[in-house]
């Protein structure tokens, strides 16, 4: 493991950080071989991390029971509780699966790490591009986990008494040291859930950004699998294909035949090296595939939970608010939800192309001036993997795009419609 950043492990920076978020958050463990001590400590403190947003899940549900007879706030316990829920369910499947999950970041980064080393100015670009966008992300997700702990715990109810968060207590809550326990209950609550969802995604989108890259290398390494890779028109072709799916010409950045790992000679012959792409295309297909079985039932539990809150957090922002206040918290609310549920949709819609993109690579790779009698089979089959999209998928159910991003916000509208003609009623 790593214990100091240098500048080749600078593309693990948000990473680690996020890493550090879950473990302030009290599901992931501090270190990964404690002593005595430690363990202790880690015992403690995440006991005591889950308690307190357990008994904050716990009070909005206690609330959310005793007034399902007023729709208004039967709407605005709703809200919250979807969101709550959703961290919760989230931060326990991540702390079940937490070694599991640090297999796979380091499965993602040890080629990443390799390429880095090799101080080839045109992987590094491309890597420091990667990085900057990263950043823009995490520090996007921060953004919004500021505002949103500003507007839920500072916008919220301040009538004499009357916490930031509808909550029902098994005490009087509205004064003296009753009404200080309830508020910290709630904003360490919240701080906790913020935290937790915020390092979750990162490292979830993070390893998908990192795939898609190795993806792009992958790309470029079927078209240089050949001596002279392609002619002047079939280059043409390849800039009019790779800008029409991705916006910018990989070709272009790599010139040579870029290797994930020492073992990868640069100087092998068409079919050793097409057989290395090959090798990599099965490994990357293989952390796809574990990226689905460690978070598809999240990104479920995530669809479902963002319709909900699109549609409550809407509906309280623009008919159930109580002033200016409620119209922000409500407001921030409902555009955090849209803003996490586009950039999944957005990072499964780039993973979509990739399939595509790979069969084209591998078109191109100048396997038409080789002799080999293996080369029907050495092609046939890799092509025939490539037509099979690479997805995200939330279980079995959804696949993360912006198709399936538009789908709910029309059911989001579709329940939105249903609420607003109950409540006319």
């Amino acid at each position: 493991m790593r214990t100091s950043y240098s500048n080749a492990a600078v593309h693990r920076r948000i990473a680690d950080a996020s890493i550090l978020g879950m473990k302030f958050s009290g599901f992931w463990n501090f270190s990964n071989n404690p002593n005595t001590i430690e363990k202790l400590f880690n015992l403690i403190y995440k006991h005591m991390m889950k308690l307190i947003i357990y008994t904050f899940a716990t009070t909005l549900v206690a609330d959310l029971i005793s007034n399902t007879d007023d729709l208004k706030i039967f709407i605005d316990d709703g809200c919250f509780f979807a969101g709550i829920f959703v961290i919760i369910f989230k931060l326990t499947t991540f702390g079940i699966y937490e070694n599991n999950i640090n297999e796979l970041i380091e499965k993602i980064f040890k080629p990443i790490d390799y390429l880095k080393n090799l101080n080839d100015k045109d992987v590094t670009t491309l890597i420091n591009e990667n990085i900057f966008f990263e950043r823009c992300t995490a520090y996007g997700f921060a953004s919004l986990a500021v505002c949103l702990l500003i507007t839920m715990i500072f916008f919220g109810n301040h009538k004499d008494g009357e916490l930031p968060i509808r909550a029902k207590y098994p005490f009087n809550s509205t004064e003296g040291i009753n009404y200080t326990t309830a508020f910290t209950i709630q904003a360490t609550g919240v701080t906790i859930g913020l935290t937790g969802i915020m390092a979750m995604d990162t490292i979830v989108l993070g390893l998908c950004r990192w795939t898609k890259f190795q993806f792009d290398v992958l790309y470029s390494n079927f078209q240089h699998c050949g001596d002279d890779i392609a002619n002047s028109k079939k280059q043409q072709q390849k800039k009019l294909i790779n800008n029409d799916k991705t916006g910018h010409n990989n070709s272009e950045i790599f010139k040579n035949f870029v290797a994930f790992n020492s073992n990868e000679n640069h100087h092998l012959g068409f079919s050793e090296r097409f057989k290395i792409c090959i090798k990599n295309h099965q490994r990357l297909i293989g952390i796809i595939e574990s990226v689905n079985n460690l978070f598809g039932l999240n990104m479920f539990v995530q669809i479902c939970g963002s319709s909900f809150i699109i549609c409550f957090a809407g509906y309280q922002a623009l008919l159930g608010s109580n002033g200016m206040r409620d119209l922000m918290k409500f407001s921030c609310y409902c555009g955090t939800g849209f803003s996490q549920l586009f950039i999944w949709s957005y990072f499964g819609n780039n993973l979509l192309c990739q399939g595509d993109l790979l069969s084209d690579g591998q078109w191109f790779s100048g396997w038409e001036k080789q002799n080999s009698r293996d080369l029907k089979n050495l092609l046939t089959i890799p092509m025939i993997r490539t037509r099979k999209p690479l997805e995200l998928k939330a279980m079995n159910f959804f696949t993360m795009s912006i198709e399936t991003f538009m789908m709910i916000l029309r059911a989001s509208y579709s329940i939105f419609t249903l609420l607003r003609t109950m409540e006319m009623k």
